[in-house]
C-alpha cells in the first residue's frame, strides 16, 4: 500500500509563479507561527535556486505582510567559505532577502562553515545542539515552522 504525503500540490506555469506561491505559503505559515508562539523559525536553503523566492519575500506586497522582527533565521546548509565569499549561501540570502528586510540581526544564525578548528565530534555536537534547540518543549516534536527548500530546477 502506498501512503500519500500530507499537504497540497500546487502547479505553477513558470519559476516566478513557483516563487510567488512559495512566498505566499511562507507568509501564511509564518503568520500562524507568530500568532501561536510569538516567533517564526525558518531554515533557509542555499545555492542559487531559492534566490528568486527570497527576492519575492523582500519585495512588495510580501514584505509588508511579514512581522520580520519575529523571524528567527537559520541556514539548512552552507559552503566552507567565509560569509562574504561569492559562493556563500549566507551572502546570497543576505543580498536577496536579509539585508532588505528588518530581521533582527541577533536572530540570524549563520553556520560558521569556514571554521577549520572544528573536529568531527564538535560538528556532531553542534548538529545535535541545533536539533535540541528546535524541540517543542511540550511534545518534543520538531519546531521548525518553515524551511525554504530547493525547487529542483534553477529558478
Amino acid at each position: 500500500m502506498r501512503s500519500r504525503l500530507p499537504g497540497v500540490v500546487t502547479v505553477q506555469d513558470d519559476p516566478a509563479g513557483v516563487a510567488a506561491a512559495a512566498a505566499d505559503w511562507i507568509v501564511e505559515i509564518g503568520g500562524a507561527a507568530i500568532a501561536k508562539g510569538g516567533r517564526f523559525r525558518i531554515a533557509l536553503a542555499g545555492g542559487s535556486t531559492p534566490r528568486t523566492l527570497y527576492r519575492v519575500l523582500a519585495a512588495t506586497p510580501h514584505r509588508e505582510r511579514v512581522d520580520w522582527g519575529r523571524w528567527e533565521v537559520y541556514f539548512g546548509d552552507e559552503r566552507a567559505c567565509p560569509p562574504d565569499d561569492p559562493a556563500s549561501n549566507c551572502r546570497m540570502a543576505r543580498e536577496a532577502l536579509l539585508d532588505l528586510v528588518p530581521v533582527r540581526p541577533e536572530l540570524i544564525h549563520r553556520m560558521q562553515a569556514e571554521r577549520t578548528d572544528l573536529s568531527a565530534d564538535d560538528r556532531l555536537h553542534l548538529h545535535y545542539a541545533l536539533g535540541k534547540a528546535f524541540e517543542d518543549k511540550g511534545d518534543h516534536a520538531a519546531a521548525f515552522e518553515g524551511a525554504a527548500a530547493d525547487f529542483g530546477e534553477e529558478l
